[in-house]
């Protein structure tokens, strides 16, 4: 290991959403940062992992 470590983003796109409350699924957007869940949204979350995103510019 060198001590720095990439954090890995996984987005899912367009998918079944359970909250735990409600009884219904909602679509949407989830982003996966290292092997936390960091964002649901019913709204688009920004680019694929690797491209910019709401909160990472080139």
């Amino acid at each position: 290991m060198t001590g720095i470590e990439e954090t890995r983003r996984l987005l899912f796109r367009n998918v079944r959403i359970f909250d735990g409350i409600s009884d219904h699924l909602s679509n949407g957007d989830v982003l996966i940062e290292g092997n936390r869940i960091t964002a649901v949204s019913e709204n688009p979350i920004g680019e694929a992992p690797g491209q910019p995103g709401p909160r990472q510019s080139r």
